[in-house]
């Protein structure tokens, strides 16, 4: 009786380890980020203003600042599970980088054989300046992770949705706009495509109205005195940012 024939190994078979090696860039880039945040402060120069615009988000008040506004409003959605002021923004950057490690996957793979999607992963876990953004209180991580969407959702044919993804990375970091005309450029296909992508992007920039020039920040002051506070701004916020910041100084 003739023997069936065997049929050669698949791609996923000549490296059954791809899964496994793609856990553990997760977590190990998880544990990294975590390291860092134990090495440094979480703020910088602009962080105290994330936290105010957060909160006035929060009070249902009118915007502060003239853009960024994305970046605050993930921090007032989560500041309610999180103690302080500072955490709430690391836990933002923190989610939003391994997500971008996530979306890094799902790119590789598809042109990519299981072993170098896993390594493309490796790359972005182990990145010393993308580890450092991914646990600090800044807008870096967070706009990476919605570019990179944008990109996923355009290699899928979903063009209205990465440029929806491309309008929401606006609302984090303004230079994003940037990026929209030369990813219309990029889907390939008929012009109905790039015209998806273009209108996509509209569709998330309805922005909170900006504060009017009276109720402006400040640049905070160097060191721990953060005394420029709005007069709306609860006293409660403020002290809070300022007890923080003096203990990580």
């Amino acid at each position: 009786m003739p023997r069936a024939a065997i049929s050669p190994p698949s791609k996923e078979r000549r490296f059954p380890l791809a899964a496994l090696s793609f856990a553990m860039s997760l977590l190990s880039g998880l544990a990294l980020r975590l390291w860092l945040t134990t090495r440094n402060a979480g703020i910088t120069m602009d962080s105290p203003l994330y936290w105010r615009m957060a909160e006035a988000i929060r009070h249902g008040q009118r915007a502060l600042g003239p853009a960024h506004h994305g970046y605050p409003a993930l921090i007032a959605l989560v500041a309610p599970l999180l103690p302080g002021p500072i955490w709430p923004g690391r836990f933002v950057s923190l989610l939003a980088a391994l997500a971008l490690m996530v979306v890094v996957h799902a790119l590789a793979r598809r042109s990519l054989a299981p072993a170098w999607s896993s390594l493309a992963v490796w790359l972005v876990a182990l990145h010393p300046l993308l580890a450092v953004y991914g646990g600090v209180v800044m807008t870096e991580s967070t706009v990476l992770a919605l570019l990179y969407g944008a990109l996923l959702w355009m290699e899928r044919e979903r063009f209205l949705t990465s440029g929806v993804a491309m309008g929401l990375a606006y609302l984090v970091r303004p230079e994003a706009l940037a990026l929209a005309p030369l990813g219309a450029l990029c889907a390939r296909g008929p012009g109905r495509r790039v015209l998806l992508v273009l209108a996509g992007c509209p569709a998330s920039l309805d922005k909170p109205t900006g504060a009017p020039p009276s109720a402006t920040i400040a640049a905070p002051a160097p060191g721990p005195s953060l005394s420029a506070t709005p007069a709306a701004m609860p006293a409660s916020a403020d002290e809070a940012l300022h007890d923080a910041v003096a203990k990580a100084g």
